[in-house]
């Protein structure tokens, strides 16, 4: 790479702008940045590890740049030159009519400047300039134009290059644009002998502040200590050229170097000094690697030697400035002829590497249908194992929802079993208080009738004593007539459920407790069924007999309530309570077998009294 482009790299960093890059390969990336221009074999790792790690086409576009920069930087032109390549061809495929593909192109063409023939350059160049829009990629825009002039200026064409390097300076803002574009006016201004031009273009690009932090400062001053000795301003081209040199030597900067020495040599020259041979070994010393500073060396040898009448040495310089210069054109020739060779076997290595790549693709979407078998067979299986397990739980589940069932039946069939025990002791309890109430009305209550009739003869109306036995005989037959309608009332089918109610419940009274009665039944309790009428007759019956035997309560309350869905019993009273040993007894236990009977339930409570609440499904 010339040292004339450097500046450029700087100047296309500034203005360069990415797309979003993953952390990793940012954090790569800005430390190669920071290094590749001053350590580029150092960078060499870096720029090979961010291939690898770059993952977006934006990455990879950006790794193939730095390789390109470390190989030319490095002198490995065929490395940067396949690097190059690949970048444009690449950014072209993938980022046509967009940044990276423009900043490719730029890249291209600054490296080409040494090394690619001109009609290519500019064949790239306009391609590239042809795909803008008129108001997009500006600054872009702008260095392609400051390349096409650099490519003009290489082919001597400086009215072109001039225009060229105009129109860039209005496209490009950055602080180093000002100083090329001087520097490059300055030097077409110096090819045109206009020594005027020249010198005011290269003091403006001085003046602007980073002129004198870059490596293009030494070579402002050179070309104005040139300017100075064409002008006859000696001791000014020497204040110039002596500052280049000491700029060169502080900073470890040669690559002006032997310029500045044949520029000093041809100051010696003007001065009639004598150290003119010796700033020409000097100068020859440090061109080493520059042809064309080497070749204008060779020719001023050449007239030194002419001018001091050493005609042999002046033939040898002579036929070394001939050989250089043929070797010059030589190689550009062969840069033409190398350029082709290049693309050429660009070319079939990209046909190459599209092959390999289509195999290796072949191969990816072989290794892909194998997965995607694998995962669907795997699949395949989880969901039989699933299917296998679910059928499983689910048999399971019907197993233990079919014993539940299988122990809901014989908890049911129990109960109804327990249910119909209880309905034929009550029906056994029923026929037995039938019977013992026949016996009593047809056999007891009769013989006390006969008895009665008896005594009751008029000869002993007289007799006090028979009177008295008469009265008791007579009360015992209305107690045990009572107690027989009480075993077996009279049918609940032949007379109103009210009726009942009410009769039952003046017991209570009877016993010289107040009473409190609401009760709230319609006709339609007696077209239930005469069995449930009996069991909630009796129920009633057993809840009065509790109350009044055992209660010793002086206010009692009777609720009989009906409504569409059931009929609600509930006795209380401020009585003593129930305890707990009669909490258990025989008269309770028959009530609650027969509200279990009825599908009724039961609560009683005891506090401040007794309270039963029984309710009774329609």
């Amino acid at each position: 790479m010339k040292p004339f482009n450097y500046l450029f790299i700087a100047l296309l960093f500034c203005l360069h702008s990415y797309a979003q890059i993953s952390d990793d390969f940012k954090t790569v990336e800005k430390r190669i940045s920071n290094i590749f221009f001053q350590a580029p074999e150092k960078a060499k790792s870096d720029a090979y590890l961010l291939k690898e790690i770059a993952k977006t086409n934006e990455e990879k576009q950006i790794a193939y740049k730095f390789l390109s920069y470390v190989y030319d930087l490095t002198g490995k032109e065929d490395s940067a030159r396949f690097y190059l390549n690949k970048r444009l061809n690449f950014a072209k495929k993938h980022f046509n009519k967009q940044l990276p593909y423009y900043e490719s192109v730029i890249s291209y063409v600054n490296w080409g400047l040494d090394y690619i023939a001109s009609d290519i350059l500019i064949e790239k160049l306009t391609s590239a300039l042809n795909t803008m829009e008129y108001e997009e990629f500006q600054q872009q825009k702008g260095l392609m134009y400051m390349l096409m002039g650099d490519i003009l200026l290489r082919e001597n064409d400086l009215d072109n290059a001039s225009a060229y390097f105009d129109k860039s300076f209005k496209l490009i803002k950055s602080k180093y644009a000002p100083i090329d574009y001087y520097l490059r006016k300055g030097k077409i201004s110096i090819l045109k002998n206009d020594y005027i031009n020249a010198e005011n273009f290269l003091h403006k690009g001085l003046s602007i502040d980073e002129a004198t932090t870059t490596y293009t400062y030494p070579n402002f001053l050179n070309m104005l200590g040139y300017i100075s000795i064409m002008q006859g301003k000696l001791v000014k081209a020497r204040s110039y050229l002596n500052k280049s040199l000491r700029y060169q030597e502080k900073n470890n900067f040669k690559t002006f170097t032997a310029k500045t020495y044949l520029n000093l040599a041809l100051l010696a020259r003007e001065e009639n000094s004598n150290t003119e041979k010796e700033l020409l070994d000097k100068a020859l010393e440090y061109s080493k690697n520059e042809p064309i500073v080497t070749k204008d060396i060779y020719l001023a040898y050449k007239g030194f030697y002419e001018r001091n009448k050493q005609l042999k040495q002046e033939q040898i310089y002579l036929k070394k400035f001939t050989s250089l210069n043929n070797s010059i054109f030589n190689s550009e020739k062969a840069k033409i002829k190398l350029d082709l060779e290049s693309r050429y076997k660009l070319n079939e290595s990209e046909k190459e590497i599209k092959y390999k790549e289509q195999i290796i693709q072949d191969d990816k979407k072989i290794k892909k249908l194998y997965s995607v078998a694998l995962i669907l067979l795997l699949l395949l299986f989880i969901t039989l194992i699933i299917v296998f397990r679910t059928k499983i739980k689910a048999h399971n589940k019907n197993r233990k929802i079919q014993k539940l069932l299988h122990d809901e039946q014989l908890k049911s069939t129990l109960e109804n079993q327990r249910i119909e025990i209880i309905k034929e002791k009550i029906k056994a309890q029923a026929e037995e208080r039938e019977r013992l109430s026949l016996e009593l009305h047809d056999g007891i209550a009769s013989e006390i009738s006969a008895l009665k009739l008896s005594l009751s003869n008029p000869k002993n109306a007289t007799n006090p004593l028979i009177n008295s036995t008469i009265n008791k005989i007579d009360q015992l037959y209305h107690e045990v007539r009572n107690l027989s309608h009480n075993l077996n009332p009279d049918s609940v089918t032949e007379i109103a459920f009210t009726q009942l109610v009410n009769k039952i419940t003046d017991i209570v009274k009877n016993n010289g407790i107040q009473v409190h009665k609401n009760i709230v039944i319609s006709t339609k309790i007696d077209d239930l069924n005469e069995n449930t009428l009996l069991n909630l007759y009796r129920i009633l019956q057993e809840l009065i007999n509790n109350l009044v035997k055992h209660s010793k309560a002086t206010r009692a309350t009777i609720e009989v309530l009906e409504n569409n869905k059931s009929i609600l019993l509930e006795v209380s009273d401020n009585g003593i309570g129930i305890d707990n040993k009669h909490k258990f007894g025989i008269g309770l236990k028959n009530i609650q077998k027969r509200v279990s009977v009825l599908n009724g339930t039961i609560i009683i409570s005891s506090v401040k009294g007794t309270k039963v609440s029984i309710s009774i499904p329609l």
